[in-house]
């Protein structure tokens, strides 16, 4: 992902709502951008990375603006 300078009004401390929807852009782009090089990958690097064909094909189908799976997350 490139990096962006922001302006300093949206940095500045008290305005932390125009920061907070720039950072949450960036999240969702980048989301959008893996979910579609991950609806790339074929069948031996799915393997190699421990997804079926059905497992990252519900992966990349969703939302930008939505985060991982809930069974994708491993504490």
């Amino acid at each position: 992902m490139a990096n962006i300078s922001l302006p300093s009004s949206l940095t500045a401390r008290g305005n932390d709502y125009g920061l907070r929807l720039v950072t949450w852009i960036e999240l969702s782009l980048s989301r959008y951008a893996e979910r579609r090089r991950l609806r790339q990958l074929d069948e031996n690097a799915l393997k190699d990375i421990g997804l079926s064909q059905a497992d990252a094909e519900r992966e990349a189908s969703r939302w930008p603006w939505e985060g991982p799976a809930r069974a994708a997350i491993r504490r």
